[in-house]
Order: structure tokens, then sequence, then C-alpha cells
């Protein structure tokens, strides 16, 4: 059996992007309403957020339907856009693990060497680069997550 990361950070890339903290294998209540893909960043030049370099939307506007057939130069692109936001979540976080879900998680394969590799040349040294991963049925596991979310509010109340 698998031993459960200390600190996974997950990340949704589709409509826009969402984050999320686990910690010891619990999702981290207290952070809950974090929204990491509004995170101010500053991309070539220009103040913008993260959901608007890096959003599954934006990818498919500016490189047209992702695929296994998306050129090597794309995928590298789509790494930059991700580590943009991804990097100072990872300094801040440190996670042992990186699970990348949404429309485009379906494709973490195909850029995750490659963002692994702009993490390492750009993280302080004494911070480590996490596995990065695709979350299990990366399109389908943000229904799973509410529909927790929703079970545990109403357990509470």
């Amino acid at each position: 059996m698998a031993k459960t990361p200390r600190c996974g950070l997950y990340i949704t890339l589709g409509t826009g992007v969402g984050t999320s903290l686990i910690l010891n294998g619990n999702l981290h209540k207290e952070l809950s309403d974090c929204e990491g893909g509004h995170m101010s960043l500053n991309y070539n030049g220009k103040i913008t957020t993260w959901e608007e370099i890096a959003a599954g939307r934006v990818l498919q506007r500016i490189f047209g339907e992702l695929s296994s057939d998306t050129p090597l130069e794309v995928w590298e692109e789509v790494a930059n856009r991700i580590k943009a936001g991804l990097q100072p979540l990872i300094a801040f976080t440190q996670p042992d693990a990186v699970v990348i879900g949404g429309s485009v998680g379906v494709f973490t394969s195909y850029f995750s060497d490659i963002l692994s590799g702009l993490l390492a040349e750009n993280l302080p040294a004494a911070i480590s680069v996490p596995k990065i991963i695709s979350a299990p049925n990366p399109e389908e596991i943000v229904l799973y997550g509410c529909y927790d979310n929703a079970i545990s509010q109403l357990a509470s109340n």
C-alpha cells in the first residue's frame, strides 16, 4: 500500500484553476475557501491571475484542443504557464506530491517532466520538487470532491 503523503497539493485545471491542500490524507478545512487560481502573478511583464494564464479554457483558446498530437513546444508553454502559479504554492506549502486534475490533468504525462525541470531550475535549492502526477479520472475527480464536501456539510449540520 502506498504511503499517504504528509502534504499534498491538488490542482484542477479546467474552466478555472482550483486548489486544495491535503495534510496527512485529509483536506485542510481551514484553507477550503482559498482560491489559488486567483493569485496575482507577474507573467511576461503583466499583472494577471494564474487562472488567466493556465486554466484549461485559456489554454484551449491559445493552443486549440490539447491532445496526444499536441506538439512538444506547446507542452513546454503549458508547463511554463502552470509553473508560474505552482512555484509559489510549492515554496509556501512544500508538498510531497502535486496531483493535477481537470481537463488539462488528462495530459499530465505529456508535461510533468518539463514542469518538474522548470520547478527544479526556479525553486530555492532547499525546497524539493514534489512528485507531479495526474489525478485518477482527472475530468471527473472534481465532482467526487464536490459530492464529498456536500456530504460532510450535511453531516455537520
